[in-house]
């Protein structure tokens, strides 16, 4: 395949009811505790890649996809070097042979790009895309700027999320906003919403 759709989690999601359309991306991947059910008339159905970060708060997974891919920061992978495949399984909850954590040597590569040493998983994954894809869509991607919450979290999640935790200060969104931004205004990166409501 030569097309990407990688949903993000931002509440942009259920703005509009993609669903269908969704679905008939031939690949499609969804990124650390993205939920489909209840959500199908907005985000469709299928998920053929799991893209996460094996954070400390991912939630074991009733089903997963045939592939998934994790994104660890360099200084991350420094720091835990042998150990990664462990920490990951335990994480994921899953056997080594389930997963594949993406090479140091990449995430250097991603993290040069924006110059920035621990990037969202969502920026990870648009990179991973651009590197292995012809064309890449992204749907979702709300980078903290307008919500710091995801369109699956509870009202209390929210409220923790904007006013107590104060989420994101370890990644540069603003960076990672500017990059994309200017992406998608050079035609490498297209956005869901433009492909779906083109003339």
């Amino acid at each position: 395949n030569d097309t990407i759709l990688i949903i993000g989690n931002g509440n942009s999601v259920i703005k509009n009811e993609l669903g269908e359309y969704i679905n008939k991306y031939n690949y499609i991947a969804r990124i650390n505790n993205y939920k489909i059910k209840g959500y199908e008339k907005y985000l469709g159905e299928k998920t053929d890649i799991w893209l996460n970060g094996a954070n400390s708060k991912l939630n074991k997974r009733n089903k997963y996809p045939e592939e998934i891919l994790v994104f660890i920061p360099s200084l991350i992978l420094d720091a835990k070097k042998n150990e990664v495949i462990e920490h990951v399984s335990k994480r994921l909850k899953l056997n080594y042979d389930k997963f594949k954590v993406v090479p140091k040597n990449e995430i250097i590569e991603y993290e040069n790009i924006i110059n920035h040493n621990r990037l969202t998983t969502g920026l990870y994954a648009i990179l991973w895309g651009l590197k292995y894809f012809n064309n890449v869509v992204i749907y979702g991607f709300d980078f903290f700027i307008d919500s710091k919450t995801h369109y699956f979290d509870s009202k209390f999640e929210r409220f923790l999320s904007n006013y107590i935790l104060r989420k994101g200060h370890k990644h540069d969104n603003k960076k990672e906003k500017e990059y994309v931004d200017k992406m998608i205004l050079n035609k490498k990166i297209k956005r869901l919403e433009d492909c779906c409501f083109e003339k």
